[in-house]
């Protein structure tokens, strides 16, 4: 698919011609990602479909400037990402962008509220600040008695809110998330994916999403799907 079908008058993320790949063992050339081309609106929640090694991940991994294409551009707010120093795209990635994997990847020997502080100290946050702004991020997500405990004594749902509360931290314009119930019971994961959405829909964060869960996915806003690397098809997941 040579242009993203949807029409997104100056769209908060735009990549074009995207391309992404990896030496192998035998010295071959794996590409993972070909000539992608997609915008997303602010506000917009876009779930990532496809099977398993069809470059998803990788794609995320871009948008979230962690890795650097081989060809094309991913613009923020008309912006290539880039054209920044690696310097610059850590700081990018700090204050720009949230990211939320299927393990959560919390700190084990500090508080949730102390995990969900850190990009905002890191950023040069005063730790009042910090705390205050955590403080109410936990408790927006139900976890108002659960500040001063540690990630080991806490469920799984409850330390992926946690690591939610976390990447929202510093207002980031995109929350890029992985999997992020791929490793939940259904009980668990529909709960998580409520709170998801109700970022884009009620709070009208930008949420990009990686699942392999089709009533996750018809939550979303637009299905992106991906085969060997191409983006195929765009739809409304109403449709």
């Amino acid at each position: 698919m040579s242009d993203s079908i949807s029409s997104i008058n100056s769209p908060l993320v735009s990549v074009r011609g995207l391309s992404r790949s990896f030496e192998t063992a035998q010295e071959e050339r794996l590409h993972v990602l070909n000539d992608i081309n997609l915008d997303i609106a602010e506000g917009e929640l876009v779930a990532i479909v496809g099977e398993s090694g069809t470059g998803k991940s990788t794609l995320l991994h871009l948008l979230g400037a962690l890795d650097r294409p081989d060809t094309g551009t991913v613009k923020y707010r008309g912006r290539n990402i880039f054209d920044r120093s690696d310097e610059e795209l850590s700081r990018f990635r700090n204050q720009n962008v949230g990211f939320v994997f299927q393990f959560h990847h919390l700190l084990p020997e500090f508080s949730a509220l102390e995990n969900v502080m850190m990009p905002a100290l890191i950023a040069k946050t005063s730790a009042a600040e910090a705390k205050e702004r955590a403080n109410e991020l936990l408790s927006n997500f139900g976890l108002q008695d659960r500040l001063e405990h540690r990630p080991g004594e806490l469920s799984g749902g409850e330390r992926q809110r946690v690591a939610i509360a976390r990447a929202m931290m510093n207002q980031p314009d995109v929350l890029l998330a992985d999997e992020p119930t791929g490793n939940l019971d259904k009980k668990t994961a529909d709960s998580l994916h409520t709170v998801i959405v109700s970022l884009a829909h009620d709070s009208k964060q930008t949420v990009i999403v990686v699942t392999h869960n089709p009533e996750f996915a018809a939550l979303a806003d637009r299905i992106v799907r991906l085969e060997s690397g191409v983006l195929v098809e765009e739809s409304l997941a109403q449709e």
